[in-house]
């Protein structure tokens, strides 16, 4: 099973343990969560989901499930976007933390996965003349 420091190292979430009264489970408790991308936090009204689907959709007891289980749900918490201004929240996060985050391997130009518009020295050049 993965420990709480592999957890914390590898998924960046941060889990206690309460011991719970005779005859009864101890608990698990949620203490942090990752920051994936600056700017952007989950919006609170999932939480509960991603808690419930943490505890029935991880496989606690064997490691690599238990990685996957967790980036996976993580995945589905952090993508959810806010009830109100979805556009602007495109606009002013996503957009913006791909420009700076996103690293194309070079064969994705060459295989046709990204295709280059312009570049922005060339819309210098057409703008310099206005």
């Amino acid at each position: 099973t993965m420990d709480d420091a592999e957890q914390q190292q590898h998924t960046q979430t941060r889990t206690r343990t309460q011991e719970g009264e005779p005859n009864r489970k101890s608990t698990m408790i949620l203490t942090g969560l990752p920051v994936l991308m600056e700017g952007h936090v989950p919006p609170p009204h999932g939480l509960a989901i991603f808690l419930f689907r943490l505890a029935t959709q991880v496989n606690w007891e064997e490691e690599r499930p238990c990685f996957e289980g967790i980036c996976r749900e993580l995945a589905s918490f952090y993508s959810s976007m806010p009830r109100t201004n979805a556009s602007a929240f495109i606009q002013h996060t996503i957009f913006p933390a791909i420009s700076y985050l996103l690293i194309p391997p070079e064969r994705f130009l060459k295989d046709g996965t990204f295709t280059v518009l312009t570049r922005l020295s060339k819309l210098y050049r057409i703008f310099e003349r206005c």
